[in-house]
């Protein structure tokens, strides 16, 4: 592991360690229209710790090409846009874009813990790594394995890399993955797994497709340890961790797109009867992820 790396998952496992009664939170996330425009947004939101989320009006940020379908927050205040095989990186918070090509057909991204690196996947494709400095074009790597395909992959402080191998609408796999061969071993088979995020709070693994969500131990991660079951409410294919025990994602649903937040700041388990489940919406139209910013606030501070 090298040093940078090490810097970064010392300081979230501290998080890990204290759970807490359930807690209010504000800040911004970045979203895109997943079809049409392919426009991508700013949005604050302001969540009271009870049971009341709200969001501003949608800032228009810029206009990549292509697909907007996963969102990473990068080095150096910039976010990166993947989708059908494009790729764009956004200045925060000018909206100043740069486009190269990821080299597959990417619709999730993952920043690497190196800093250096991100990964664009899909249930259909290569996985590509890209290089931020300087950001250029993605290079494809075939997978192999017990699985081909990485749609999204996270990765946590000592127990490796994960990876899922769902889409849209389907279910999908999980595993771990070699990030020096590509080689996936598979350790749970059809379930709900397109998005798949480390949570330092908890210190688990958490994955998300069509409305629900799984949390595992990544030191025992064969086993299931919470569920959770929000199909009804409308879909989300990624729950986005802000490090202080709530879950954000995207919802589209059959009458509106809305932000969700999951509020399991007292016990850590997704799960828990103590969870708490809000929304809000978000009136731009279809929306399927989206990039929490850790440095900018409700308040409009910048660092």
């Amino acid at each position: 592991m090298n040093t940078a790396r090490a810097i970064v998952f010392s300081c979230t496992l501290l998080i890990a360690t204290t759970a807490r009664a359930a807690t209010p939170t504000r800040g911004t996330v970045y979203v895109g229209v997943a079809c049409g425009s392919h426009n991508v947004y700013k949005v604050e939101y302001d969540y009271d710790g009870v049971t009341t989320l709200t969001t501003s009006a949608p800032l228009l940020l810029a206009s990549p090409p292509g697909g907007s379908y996963g969102y990473a927050i990068i080095p150096n205040r910039y976010l990166l846009v993947v989708g059908e095989g494009n790729m764009a990186r956004i200045k925060l918070p000018t909206g100043a874009m740069t486009t190269a090509s990821p080299h597959n057909n990417g619709n999730t991204v993952m920043l690497d813990p190196d800093g250096i690196t991100a990964w664009a996947g899909w249930k259909d494709t290569a996985l590509s790594s890209i290089p931020l400095a300087p950001f250029a074009d993605g290079t494809a790597h075939p997978v192999s394995g017990d699985d081909g395909v990485a749609t999204q992959i996270a990765f946590t402080p000592t127990h490796g890399v994960f990876y899922t191998t769902g889409g849209e609408t389907t279910n999908g796999n999980v595993g771990t993955i070699n990030l020096a061969t590509f080689h996936t071993t598979r350790l749970l088979s059809n379930i709900e797994a397109t998005g798949i995020r480390y949570d330092p709070f908890s210190a688990s693994v958490i994955f998300a497709a069509v409305g629900k969500a799984h949390q595992i131990d990544p030191a025992n991660p064969g086993v299931v340890i919470s569920s959770r079951d929000d199909s009804v409410g409308g879909d989300y294919k990624d729950l986005v961790p802000n490090g202080m025990g709530h879950l954000l994602a995207a919802r589209y649903g059959a009458t509106t797109s809305a932000l969700v937040l999951l509020d399991y700041s007292a016990t850590g388990l997704i799960g828990d009867a103590t969870t708490r489940y809000v929304s809000a919406p978000i009136a731009i139209g279809c929306i399927t992820g989206l990039a929490y910013d850790p440095v900018l606030f409700a308040d409009g501070f910048e660092p």
